[in-house]
């Protein structure tokens, strides 16, 4: 529809997350599961998993900025932050570039700390993934 496109017919989404759907519902036809149910709740099952590298970052970056202590709390809350398991299975482009975000945010940090160039080389290929899935970022 007109929402969604330009003037120019260029689609104004993202087409990284499209095909990753797209090569997660390839690969599950090619396993020989076909029913919608089951394609759906595959789906969102792989992004519950990816969304648990939100939490696994959320405590690298606050250890490395702050206390091991500090680093618990923030993980605890990110994980039992009441809309994350809502939010984080579904496809939406806000929460599939959270992971990205924030691994590139650790590796940057991390690489100015450690002087260390390919970390932040790293870093910055990370965020362009961020920003491949969402622009606004």
């Amino acid at each position: 529809g007109e929402l969604w496109e330009s003037k120019f017919g260029v689609d104004i989404r993202s087409m990284f997350l499209r095909t990753v759907v797209w090569m997660e519902m390839w690969v599950l036809k090619r396993l020989g599961i076909v029913d919608p149910v089951w394609v759906v709740r595959t789906i969102h099952f792989v992004q519950g998993l990816i969304s648990l590298i939100t939490i696994t970052y959320c405590y690298k970056f606050t250890e490395l900025i702050s206390s091991k202590r500090a680093a618990f709390y923030s993980a605890l809350l990110c994980a039992t932050w009441f809309f994350m398991p809502f939010v984080t299975t579904r496809t939406l482009i806000e929460s599939m570039s959270m992971p990205f975000l924030l691994m590139s945010l650790y590796y940057a940090v991390f690489s100015v700390n450690q002087q260390k160039r390919k970390l932040a080389f790293l870093s910055g290929v990370l965020l362009s993934f961020a920003f491949m899935i969402r622009f606004q970022v």
